[in-house]
């Protein structure tokens, strides 16, 4: 049976900061990772947070590609060329 390890509160508090300043204001992720004394549960949530942000956003990216290609190609349907 699998253990299940709960994240700490800085850990989840991290990661949504890293998360929501990577959406709204990716110029602060330095100046918030570069703090003194910050916990290292809460820099690692941080950073979990940042690449969970890119993962999101590339993927969008590339469903919004692929649903304009479907556009595409469902209109070159019944064309002549």
């Amino acid at each position: 049976m699998e253990e299940t390890i709960e994240p700490s509160a800085d850990f989840l508090k991290g990661f949504n900061h890293g998360y929501e300043i990577s959406r709204h204001t990716p110029e602060m992720k330095e100046t918030v990772l570069s703090a003194e004394n910050l916990p290292e549960d809460y820099r690692m949530g941080f950073e979990g947070g940042e690449l969970q942000y890119e993962k999101d956003r590339i993927r969008e990216e590339f469903e919004q590609v692929e649903q304009e290609n479907d556009l595409d190609e469902s209109e070159d349907m019944g064309m002549e060329y």
